[in-house]
């Protein structure tokens, strides 16, 4: 995915939980929280605390929402 592409994803997101590889290749499971204009916050793993972690766009390679 492109940053822009994952901007959007986050977007349009927010609140749910979502499964998100990282460039480095770690997936995590993280609850999206609000984007600004170059990332985003997010849970820790699993949904985890703390919850605001702050993420770059372009730091993903894919995304996905968790199907609950």
């Amino acid at each position: 995915m492109s940053p822009q592409e994952v901007e959007v994803f986050v977007r349009a997101n927010q609140g749910k939980m979502a499964r998100l590889t990282w460039a480095d290749g770690v997936v995590q499971l993280v609850l999206i929280d609000v984007a600004d204009d170059e990332g985003f916050l997010h849970s820790g793993p699993n949904g985890d605390a703390p919850r605001h972690f702050w993420s770059r766009f372009g730091d993903l390679d894919s995304a996905q929402i968790e199907d609950a």
